[in-house]
């Protein structure tokens, strides 16, 4: 009888077990990287909106404006930042799309997967990393970087700097640590590595003013990695020119907050760094910004220094040491920045595109470390990251309102610039200073851009009928405000109101408001009516609320309103009728109103 086998063959079975479960974990982890990846691409089309937003403007202000050199206007700061390779990617969207905004969307989607890329690659070439450690890094990798925390990154064409900066310090940190003299590498080989470091590391500083501290970070990673001594050399002779280049002529914006007490002042720069690195781990809560913050701060300081004065420095822990150094140095700088607007102002979510990367370096380097000691600990960790996950994934929808809210007012102010209705409140949404948006409207119009680029402008004032094929059955809803704006800029009526389609019981595309059989005006749904979700007996009726404009017309001219909704590939017009008082009634007749009722 071999009963002494028994245990040790339980024991086998368990390890078989537990390693069958980390495969598992890792394959879940990967797909929730993947479904982060489709949220974000979700999110990014759901708030599209082609006119510009804030610092996007600035674009259309040089090309409309009395015109300095396009090399002059691509050194020229941008607040504390020159940005010189982002504002090629904006300027050739004017130049070739019609400044639609939506190649530098792609751009950043891009700049982020090759992001992804380059560091999974360095996982497997530098980190060894190998089945399911490696799946559950790239997942917890995509997941971070693709985080809706950062959504006003990715909706937003002008913040394709936050992504080109990271993407180019990474690549600057991999090559470097792939041109150490250790690894057997051939002389030529090494420089043309170090040549790359070189580049990469250049264009992060001419990204975003935070892409300047690559270099000291990348001579210390070059000395830490037992490159050549005149690989050294030449990388920081390289640092001075082209950070010299930069701070060249370059304009500092004078303290504002120096009349604190020095100890007052440092206390405050901690804790706006301190709530930097912790803003995409609040979970809706602003102190836990704080909690998560100090404490992944302690647990980075203290790898940081391992890593530093350890005699075991592999170029993987070193990798992870620069990412931690670059979101640190990040933080410090925004910091002294923008410290006048309060500490507060770190939780924004432009910031946690950098921050990001900290809670990526930390959790693969976790990830990494467990898997070389238990196998149970491995699943472990990998539960408590698909928790954090699922946390994350749970909270989408308030990302997702926020962006779409973003888009509403864009779009509505797009809609009265494109009508010829200036509303300063509305366009105030789009740029602090209304009259600006509107001076650029004629340029906008001159030269076919964003929204006169698009099929909505050439549909104005052409007939309906030419335009729309109308489809039987009519959609519900109603005019409830009309408010007649009479400005010397330009005058027309701003109305609201919901469109619902029964037919096919979602929110319509369009609404078109025509006189005289011709378009005269548009709305755009999307204002959050909860009522109506009861009123209709439909969730899909919670989003069917819209604010639009008509065109300063004759008095004589009744307004008419219809709905656009898709068929197929094409788009149908369906009358907006009153709906039924009750379920067992009929629909009420045409929304339409007399332009003289709001005294145009």
């Amino acid at each position: 009888m071999n009963t002494l086998s028994m245990p040790a063959t339980s024991n086998k079975e368990n390890r078989n077990s537990i390693s069958d479960a980390a495969s598992i974990l890792s394959y879940i982890t990967l797909a929730g990287g993947l479904g982060t990846i489709a949220a974000v691409g979700y999110l990014v089309v759901r708030s599209y909106t082609c006119l510009p937003f804030w610092d996007l403007w600035s674009v259309s202000i040089f090309l409309a404006g009395p015109k300095p050199s396009v090399l002059q206007w691509l050194w020229a700061q941008h607040n504390e930042h020159r940005i010189p390779l982002s504002k090629i990617v904006l300027l050739l969207d004017y130049r070739l799309f019609h400044g639609m905004d939506i190649f530098p969307l792609y751009c950043i989607f891009l700049a982020q997967l090759m992001l992804l890329s380059v560091l999974l690659y360095a996982f497997a070439a530098i980190g060894r990393m190998r089945g399911a450690v490696w799946r559950a890094a790239a997942g917890i990798s995509a997941v971070c970087l693709f985080s809706t925390a950062q959504w006003e990154n990715f909706v937003s064409g002008f913040q394709v700097a936050f992504f080109l900066v990271g993407l180019f310090f990474s690549l600057a940190m991999l090559a470097v640590l792939r041109s150490g003299a250790h690894d057997g590498v051939p002389r030529g080989t090494q420089w043309k590595r170090a040549a790359l470091a070189v580049l990469a590391g250049a264009a992060a500083t001419y990204s975003l003013a935070n892409g300047i501290i690559v270099w000291p970070i990348m001579t210390l990673v070059a000395v830490l990695n037992r490159c050549r001594r005149n690989i050294i050399v030449f990388e920081a002779l390289s640092g001075l020119l082209v950070g010299g280049s930069y701070l060249y002529h370059y304009k500092t914006r004078a303290a504002q907050i120096s009349s604190l007490p020095w100890t007052r002042y440092i206390e405050l720069i901690a804790l706006y760094i301190v709530k930097y690195v912790g803003a995409p781990m609040d979970f809706g809560h602003l102190w836990l910004a704080g909690v998560f913050g100090a404490v992944a701060l302690i647990v980075v300081l203290l790898l940081v220094w391992r890593i530093l004065f350890s005699s075991d420095r592999s170029p993987f822990l070193l990798l992870l040491a620069s990412l931690f150094l670059f979101v640190l140095g990040t933080a410090a700088m925004t910091a002294f920045g923008r410290m006048h607007f309060g500490t507060d102002q770190a939780l924004s979510s432009r910031y946690s595109t950098v921050a990001l990367l900290l809670w990526l370096s930390l959790a693969v380097w976790l990830l990494r470390f467990v898997s070389r000691r238990s196998t149970l600990a491995f699943v472990v960790v990998q539960a408590g990251l698909l928790l954090i996950i699922a946390l994350g994934a749970a909270r989408l929808k308030y990302p997702m309102r926020q962006a779409e809210a973003r888009r509403m007012r864009a779009s509505t102010a797009s809609l009265a610039i494109l009508t010829g209705v200036f509303d300063p409140q509305v366009l105030a949404g789009v740029y602090p200073n209304a009259e600006l948006p509107w001076r650029q409207a004629s340029f906008f119009r001159q030269e076919k851009l964003s929204i006169f680029a698009t099929a909505l402008a050439r549909h104005l004032n052409q007939p309906l009928s030419a335009v729309y094929r109308m489809r039987p059955q009519s959609c519900w809803g109603e005019v409830t405000t009309a408010e007649s704006i009479v400005q010397s800029a330009g005058s027309g009526l701003r109305l609201s109101g919901w469109a619902w389609d029964p037919y096919r019981h979602e929110v319509v595309n369009e609404i078109v408001f025509a006189g005289g059989g011709r378009i005269i005006g548009y709305a755009t749904p999307g204002i959050w009516r909860p009522d109506l979700s009861v009123r209709l007996g439909s969730r899909t009726a919670r989003r069917a609320g819209w604010i639009g404009y008509v065109g300063a017309i004759p008095q004589n001219t009744t307004v008419a309103a219809y709905a656009t909704v898709r068929s197929g590939l094409h788009e149908q017009a369906c009358a907006l009728v009153h709906a039924p008082a009750s379920p067992n009634d009929s629909a009420g007749g045409p929304v339409s109103f007399p332009a003289h009722a709001f005294g145009q």
